[in-house]
């Protein structure tokens, strides 16, 4: 500990990142840190990460509140030693807003961290890597660590980890219910996070945000939330559901419409999806492919190996390879700049509680079907936990968006700039088809529509990118070759 003012600004995720929502404070004024320690977690447009402290020291100041939406490089905290005077604070947040140097003894740093650290959780002493939502549920539980193979990524122990632990034990991750106290001082939950309704309906009820479980948008706690504990509560205490019904009703009689803002990653979808609309000219042209032999290659690939390999899986691939035969389309333009790549980045559309988050898979045509399969399903699961770095959403020169599997024949796809076009993709489905004597034989079909910007990509060439990609599914061995 050093005898320097540490202010805690939002940090730069990323080059887009340009403001970030507070969602939680780890941290309480007059708490000691050290460096490493995770003292807030912050949403941006794309990713929920918790931001460590880079110096050792004492939380002297909290500088906002829970749900606050700043720019970056704006000041949160405060960290400093003890015989900091708050003179000296209050001079050092001065200087730091005029953009002006203090005066010693107060030496001013701004932790602007560029990456995103991870979360210790502490245990008997030693420190084991953990996932937020892992961490809270261990505690809950009762359960350490230490013991604990981690299985997610980077060697962290995940949700699953924990419930797996917790199964060994005996215990039920679902069945941890608290009973009502009246005698018991109740926690400040203040700072948990919660939607407007749920925290209205947990004050009406007399009910600890502490004590329910966070299913709703970005781990906060929802309406849902709420009724579901209230009544498992209630009738430990032999309350008729009427009554719980009722008690329900007349807390939220006020409630019936909500107002609740856009969270960062909601602005930013809406922010860049309005400008691609309003400044590139779509225009889309649409096939319909065959995909019994691209099926019958993934049924072989998964007769073995542990990493299963998609429908997804295999049209990716079948684009990486038409992005090499028609490299006009594999670019990023900027209004001026076209920027061409020889690497098929390709970006996926992965839907996730706060939005769509579209993780690149780079280099996807020197890829095997299983390096995809793996690469998609890791990228996938990062971008739903919330743990994604700049560098696996930034970039990329093409988008894919899926939405076969909830059963849509055939869908419009806004282009995902600075792209030039994104391949729409339906459900397969049972068709009868003309056979080589026009007899009629059934085939498994899906429909792709390709989204351009008519400012780079001319009706032609999308449709020689399309009979490109076309041959490449309906003929699979063309790309493994």
């Amino acid at each position: 500990m050093n005898d320097a003012v540490h202010i805690v600004s939002v940090p730069k995720w990323g080059m887009e990142m340009t403001e970030g929502e507070i969602v939680e404070w780890h941290v309480a004024e007059g708490d000691t840190v050290k460096a490493g320690d995770p003292i807030v977690e912050i949403e941006t447009a794309k990713i929920v990460n918790s931001l460590a402290a880079h110096h050792a020291g004492i939380v002297r100041r909290i500088l906002v509140n829970v749900g606050s939406i700043l720019k970056v490089g704006s000041p949160i905290a405060v960290i400093a030693a003890a015989n900091i005077s708050e003179e000296d604070i209050d001079h050092a947040l001065g200087a730091a807003a005029n953009g002006v140097a203090p005066e010693q003894p107060s030496a001013v740093e701004h932790e602007v961290i560029e990456t995103a650290r991870e979360v210790p959780y502490q245990r008997s002493g030693e420190r084991a890597r953990a996932t937020v939502i892992a961490s809270r549920l261990a505690t809950r539980l009762g359960i350490e660590l230490d013991g604990i193979i981690p299985s997610g990524r980077n060697e962290r122990i995940n949700k699953s980890d924990v419930e797996r632990a917790a199964s060994a034990r005996g215990l039920n991750p679902t069945a941890v219910i608290p009973q009502r106290q009246a005698s018991a001082a109740p926690r400040d939950d203040s700072m948990v996070k919660a939607s407007p309704v749920a925290r209205r309906l947990a004050a009406s009820l007399g009910i600890n945000l502490h004590d329910c479980r966070a299913t709703g948008r970005g781990g906060r706690v929802s309406k849902a939330d709420v009724e579901t504990l209230n009544l498992r509560m209630t009738r430990a205490s032999g309350t008729t559901q009427e009554n719980i019904v009722q008690s329900a009703s007349a807390a939220l009689a006020d409630t019936s419409v909500t107002e609740e803002p856009l969270s960062g990653m909601r602005k930013s979808i809406a922010r860049r999806l309005q400008t691609s609309k309003q400044q590139s000219p779509h225009f889309r042209v649409q096939t319909t492919v065959c995909v019994d032999e691209l099926m019958a290659l993934r049924q072989s690939l998964n007769t073995e190996g542990s990493c299963r390999v998609s429908l997804n899986d295999c049209i990716i691939k079948a684009t990486a390879c038409s992005l090499r035969t028609h490299p006009e389309l594999n670019c990023q333009f900027d209004g001026d700049l076209l920027r061409r790549s020889a690497s098929a980045d390709i970006a996926i559309a992965v839907a996730t509680d706060g939005g769509l988050l579209t993780p690149i898979i780079r280099g996807a045509h020197s890829l095997s079907l299983r390096e995809i399969a793996a690469r998609a399903q890791d990228l996938a699961e990062q971008a739903r936990l919330g743990q994604l770095t700049p560098h696996d959403y930034q970039g990329g020169t093409f988008s894919i968006s899926n939405l076969g599997m909830y059963g849509i024949d055939c869908f419009d796809a806004i282009i995902n700039p600075p792209h030039v076009a994104i391949l729409a993709v339906g459900a397969a489905q049972r068709q009868f088809l003309p056979g080589d004597n026009d007899e009629p034989v059934l085939r498994n079909v899906l429909r792709l529509t390709l989204s351009c910007d008519h400012r780079v990509i001319d009706g032609a060439l999308a449709a020689q990118f399309m009979a490109s990609l076309k041959g490449f599914i309906e003929t699979p061995a063309m790309m493994l070759a």
